[in-house]
């Protein structure tokens, strides 16, 4: 697994959890479940912009503390067993200036490369095939 579709799925599920506690909803299991959740519009395409608006919501999720920061104990503690042993690896890259902890804007700033990466024709848009192609 990409370091890129580990920090994809990592934000969804944080960013899913919220929106279960008022519409229960099944935890994303895999990469085609966050997909899904990420159609915000339900449209059948993920824009950049759903996609933007899902990872910034999910800082608020990984920030368990509320201190406008996310520590690496707070980002491990959201990820499923499955992504963990890439969580040291993929905090270091958003922690864009080595303090320990990630910052809103070293998180805002990161930039979305699994879904530039999965928008072959860069349109801005993922559609069914995009996301099926697997190139996360």
């Amino acid at each position: 697994m990409k370091l890129s579709k580990a920090l994809l799925i990592a934000a969804g599920l944080a960013a899913v959890c919220p929106a279960m506690a008022q519409t229960p909803r099944p935890m994303p299991q895999n990469l085609d479940d966050l997909l899904q959740m990420a159609d915000l519009n339900n449209d059948g395409v993920i824009a950049r912009s759903e996609f933007l608006s899902l990872r910034h919501d999910a800082f608020y999720e990984f920030d368990g503390d509320r201190s406008g920061a996310i520590t690496a104990p707070e980002f491990e503690a959201l990820l499923n067993d499955r992504i963990r042993r890439f969580s040291g690896r993929a905090f270091s890259e958003v922690d864009t200036n080595n303090d320990g902890v990630i910052s809103q804007a070293e998180w805002n700033n990161h930039p979305p490369v699994a879904f530039d990466r999965a928008d072959a024709n860069d349109d801005g848009v993922l559609s069914p095939g995009e996301r099926n192609s697997r190139r996360f």
